[in-house]
């Protein structure tokens, strides 16, 4: 059976095992074309698996080599996110609104989604995952000082941030930790993604 972790039993399961499971190197096997799984219903885990997915920096070679996935799986994952001009961040993107969206792609079925659990697992026990995004805690205490200390210039124009996130960075500052600058209006995995880029700049 598909395994999920709720938003709140995933911090839990993460705080209290010391030895989560490597993900396989590979998926050992996809779903011939036009299968679909069953999912449980109002599996609230689900949003850490679309938060990745559905991120910019989630790109093919993450999920074929980071992540283990079939090459076939991770390749029409994109494709489907990215739209018809297999560019992430524009108009025509098809962004996941559900596991079971996930799962309607060619070659993506239930080894797919633990696979990708167990690496949003993983990610978490070497550092903390938040909205989907993984931060080690070094990238952590970096993007709550910048986003508590950074021009507005340079979270508009740079980093190119939603103008409504900005706004809200200003107005929430001091912000104590990385999950409260998650809790920041507006501010969600993509706006995470780019900081965490800029402070590894």
């Amino acid at each position: 059976m598909t395994r999920f972790f709720t938003g709140m039993l995933l911090p839990l399961f993460v705080a209290c095992t010391s030895d989560v499971p490597q993900s396989p190197a590979v998926e050992q096997a996809g779903l011939a074309s036009g299968t679909k799984a069953e999912v449980p219903a109002g599996a609230l885990g689900e949003r850490f698996i679309l938060a990745f997915v559905n991120a910019p920096d989630t790109s093919f070679e993450v999920l074929d080599l980071d992540v283990g996935l079939d090459r076939r799986a991770a390749e029409r994952i994109i494709r489907h996110r990215d739209g018809a001009d297999r560019e992430s961040g524009t108009a025509d993107d098809n962004y996941f609104d559900s596991v079971d969206e996930l799962l309607s792609v060619d070659w993506v079925g239930p080894t797919t989604i633990d696979l990708l659990e167990d690496w949003l697992v993983q990610a978490a026990t070497d550092g903390q995952l938040v909205d989907g995004v993984a931060f080690t805690d070094d990238e952590a205490i970096m993007v709550v000082s910048l986003a508590n200390t950074a021009e507005a210039d340079y979270l508009d124009v740079d980093l190119e941030l939603d103008i409504r996130a900005v706004d809200g960075i200003l107005d929430a500052r001091p912000i104590r930790d990385i999950r409260a600058l998650a809790d920041v209006a507006y501010v969600g995995p993509a706006t995470l993604e780019r900081l965490r880029a800029a402070i590894s700049q």
